[in-house]
């Protein structure tokens, strides 16, 4: 079995799941005239901007890491009555890459505290990737982001990067794209929101067994530059719906949009019952991991 991210739903009389398929690798290139004065916010052009600034952004990214508290918090819900049923805070160490082989990203969490306690036996995550290829580990990277989530709705993906991959050569003639309208920021900069919609298969949430799950969301980007400066990305599968909302904030010592909060909803519903599951988390201090074993601090310019 493929090591894919997914999330699955225990529900009053059986498993659910949805698999995350394989994320994408090249994506289209495009020119990006930043000195124009009245944008070309044509649908073609904004898909082309945001594929050409994904393609460099998945080099220019890769291997970063940064600080993450994490806040859950899971809720029994039936009719207007919300039950409080668990909470947790994290904090720790996120890595986030791209990884070429796979044509995914993927994010892995070093968990070093929960709820205020230490954690032991922790996993040397540096030690681990300058030994082995991410790609090599994937299944076991992936299996470290669910060892410390809550609630009945049970995922072992998130990632902040994944409404990237419906504009990328792999992936984007599967989906329908519209422009949901403009406006602009306080900085004066033109924003667009782009939408999609994923219509054909292979999709890239997988459920098992059988059925189809389409993903649909929006990416918010500067017209000018292709910058991606929010994604939303959803999906439903019978009685399970997933939604991942990822904030970007340009981090000038690296010269990239990062993320820096991804918000996440799960639900799921039996017999009039529903779980939900919700989790914030915040990103800082980023700088770069390198791979022979050692983290690499940026100084500023």
């Amino acid at each position: 079995m493929n090591a894919r991210p997914s999330i699955h739903h225990r529900a009053v009389t059986a498993w659910r799941r949805l698999l995350l398929g394989a994320a994408a690798a090249a994506l289209l290139s495009a020119h990006v005239d930043a000195t124009a004065q009245s944008p070309n916010l044509s649908k073609n052009r904004l898909v082309a901007a945001a594929a050409a600034y994904v393609s460099a952004y998945q080099q220019q990214f890769a291997f970063l890491i940064a600080d993450e508290t994490t806040v859950q918090e899971a809720f029994g819900v039936q009719g207007q009555a919300r039950v409080p049923l668990d909470a947790r805070t994290t904090r720790g160490e996120i890595f986030i890459t791209f990884l070429e082989g796979r044509r995914q990203w993927t994010s892995v969490r070093d968990v070093a505290e929960v709820d205020g306690v230490p954690v032991r036996n922790r996993e040397d995550l540096p030690a681990l990737l300058s030994r082995e290829d991410p790609d090599v580990v994937a299944r076991r990277l992936f299996a470290l982001n669910a060892r410390y989530n809550i609630g009945g709705v049970i995922r072992n993906f998130n990632d902040p990067m994944i409404a990237l991959l419906p504009v990328s050569d792999a992936h984007r003639a599967r989906f329908t794209f519209d422009v949901e309208g403009t406006n602009r920021s306080e900085a004066g900069v033109v924003l667009a929101t782009l939408s999609f919609r994923e219509r054909d298969r292979p999709t890239l949430v997988r459920p098992s067994p059988g059925g189809v799950a389409y993903a649909r969301g929006d990416v918010t980007m500067d017209v000018s530059t292709g910058a991606i400066h929010r994604t939303r990305f959803t999906v439903r599968f019978d009685k399970i719906e997933a939604e991942l909302v990822t904030r970007f904030t340009r981090e000038e010592r690296l010269g990239l949009w990062v993320p820096t909060t991804f918000s996440e909803r799960y639900t799921a519903s039996a017999d009039g019952f529903d779980d939900l599951v919700t989790s914030e988390s915040t990103y800082s201090n980023y700088r770069r991991f390198e791979t022979r074993g050692r983290i690499e601090t940026v100084r500023p310019q």
